[in-house]
């Protein structure tokens, strides 16, 4: 037992050393060790002080030095290194997807090409709906909403609109656009359009932005609504 505590006092000291060769030389404001003097620290490695700062941008990190805001802790980065300098975890933990490219395509005629979404509310209404579901002409951009208390709704209020949409321009939906939401996606629904000859067009799950025209108009939806409760409070 006494041996073995012995080996790990010697492996831990030894690992004190070897992480003592990465710090020496600069001064921590403030840091002082149990004997109370202060702790004097240098890095050597620009991966190490990059580490130090919490992942911080190379670029970023140059400026500090530059303005003696690192004093003791190591020349920072030349410009080539800060133009060459690759930081795995922060690959990993900083990546970002790509803006997606404005679309400046439109419809050439009426119900050419509709889009519909479902936006959902945290609390119902006094009538119970908590949806709201909403159809965007891409021609005309008009724009029908209907409340809701139900997804499962969604089939008959679409069959209502469309009757009374048809009748009112004289023209035939031709495209709808939606997600993949089991609203849409459903046997009857996907038959009751194929019937009729109305394409559909789905979105990829998890990219709303391919269906940007709809959730533009929840977004609109949702920002009235707060301005409305903020302004009467």
């Amino acid at each position: 037992m006494i041996t073995t505590t012995v080996r790990r006092s010697r492996e831990s000291n030894r690992s004190d050393e070897k992480e003592a060769k990465k710090w020496k030389g600069a001064r921590l404001a403030g840091a002082r060790n149990d004997r109370g003097a202060p702790v004097e620290l240098r890095v050597d490695s620009s991966q190490t002080l990059h580490r130090c700062l919490g992942h911080l941008a190379p670029s970023s990190i140059q400026k500090m030095v530059a303005a003696g805001l690192l004093e003791g802790l190591g020349a920072g980065y030349s410009d080539e290194e800060v133009e060459k300098f690759v930081c795995n975890a922060c690959l990993s933990a900083k990546g970002h997807r790509l803006p997606f490219p404005d679309s400046d395509s439109h419809s050439s005629e009426r119900l050419g090409l509709v889009h519909s979404d479902v936006l959902s509310f945290p609390e119902s209404s006094l009538t119970g709906k908590r949806y709201l579901v909403t159809f965007l002409d891409d021609f005309s951009r008009k724009l029908w909403a209907y409340a809701i208390g139900h997804k499962s709704e969604v089939f008959g209020v679409f069959k209502t609109w469309l009757a009374e949409v048809e009748l009112e321009t004289g023209a035939k939906l031709k495209v709808l656009r939606t997600d993949n939401g089991g609203e849409y996606c459903s046997r009857a629904f996907t038959e009751f359009c194929k019937a009729r000859g109305t394409r559909r067009q789905y979105s990829i799950p998890r990219t709303p932005q391919q269906n940007g025209r709809a959730e533009r108009v929840n977004r609109s939806i949702v920002e009235y609504s707060i301005n409305s409760t903020t302004s009467a409070m």
